[in-house]
């Protein structure tokens, strides 16, 4: 659309140059700086919708350091390429605000988000979600830290609950699922299989150094193992620990978690 008013310098050649006011007829408005008929320098744009940026602009794009105001008091601050928030920045409106980088617009990389000042999450992102390696830290007190996607816990990781229960094993979009670790006391725990959040099939119940098998179906209790199905599961649960045991080393190691 053609501008419909420009109040400003021009060089020589009647390009518009330096300070100036150029309006649209659809209410647009750029205050700021111009070189050879675009917008190039410092500046602020005002859209139609109430939003607005300030900050640089090179060939009538945003690109450099600026701050975007959106109409719903949603802030971006940081770098822009081509009209494209992209880089290292903050995201703030109201309770919340996102600390991190972004591509394409979308938070994208490693990240922190708070609300009301306390870290909510902080990890991987990608495409606004939570995806990858990351802590989640609840309003109840609750900590897990391992695998995400698309902002469920996805994979292994391990949950902390404010009163000293502790999962760790694998999860499927946010519910405890495949081989775990259920941690009562220090000495006191099960390990077994989940599926959907619950138990089931052959579960060991360890209570300091004594130990017991038995089988669960669907969260309950069944029966405790024979000693043939017994033997099959100890020479099975020996190779599954194996695996189970380096990949909790490996999310450890890239979250730079201390082993206990």
């Amino acid at each position: 659309m053609k501008p419909s008013k420009y109040i400003g310098n021009y060089d020589n050649n009647g390009l518009k140059t330096g300070f100036g006011i150029l309006k649209w007829s659809n209410g647009i408005m750029f205050k700021g700086y111009f070189k050879k008929d675009h917008i190039n320098g410092w500046g602020i744009m005002s859209y139609l919708n109430k939003d607005s940026f300030k900050g640089e602009f090179l060939n009538d794009k945003a690109n450099g350091y600026g701050n975007y105001i959106h109409n719903n008091g949603k802030t971006q601050v940081g770098y822009w390429i081509n009209d494209i928030f992209t880089g290292l920045g903050y995201e703030y409106g109201g309770n919340e605000c996102y600390i991190g980088t972004f591509r394409n617009g979308d938070k994208n990389g490693i990240g922190t988000f708070k609300i009301d000042n306390n870290i909510i999450y902080e990890g991987e992102w990608k495409d606004n979600n939570y995806n990858g390696i990351g802590i989640n830290y609840d309003i109840e007190g609750n900590i897990y830290r391992g695998h995400w996607k698309n902002n469920f816990k996805n994979g292994l990781g391990e949950s902390i609950s404010p009163g000293g229960l502790k999962y760790i094993g694998y999860y499927k979009n946010d519910q405890k699922d495949g081989f775990g670790f259920y941690y009562i006391l220090k000495h006191t725990y099960f390990v077994g299989y989940w599926e959907k959040d619950k138990l089931n099939g052959v579960v060991k119940c360890i209570i300091g150094k004594n130990s017991n098998y038995f089988i669960y179906e669907n969260g309950k209790k069944v029966r405790i193992i024979d000693e043939k199905e017994l033997k099959k599961e100890k020479e099975y649960e020996k190779k599954y620990l194996k695996i189970f045991k380096h990949n909790n080393k490996s999310i450890k190691k890239l979250m730079a978690i201390e082993e206990e």
